[in-house]
């Protein structure tokens, strides 16, 4: 099994709960899998046909982070740079495809 990121809120390791449910309208079973952190109560869940679908797409869903490109400011604070610096570069990394994260 995949192992689990931290909570990317506040650091603990999650838990899975798998559960199964039935579509009344399709008369098919279907899985969901759901991830919750034990600190902070953060979960996250994914429904699929089979038990190992669900598990997959949520194990994934929870280890995909989002990038955040880093801003002037704050990559004036990183580098001690003054703003006109920080900007230049920061545009010039931009135009040959590369960026701060």
């Amino acid at each position: 099994m995949t192992e689990l990121k931290p909570c990317p809120c506040c650091g603990p390791k999650a838990f899975i709960i798998p559960t199964t449910k039935c579509d009344p309208q399709a008369g098919k079973h279907c899985w969901t899998a759901e991830l919750r952190c034990h600190e902070c109560g953060l979960s996250i869940a994914r429904t699929a046909a089979t038990e190992k679908e669900a598990l997959d797409q949520v194990i994934e869903a929870w280890n995909t982070r989002a990038e955040r490109e880093v801003g002037i400011s704050e990559f004036q604070k990183l580098t001690g740079t003054n703003y006109e610096v920080a900007k230049r570069t920061l545009s010039a990394l931009k135009q040959v495809g590369l960026k701060v994260v």
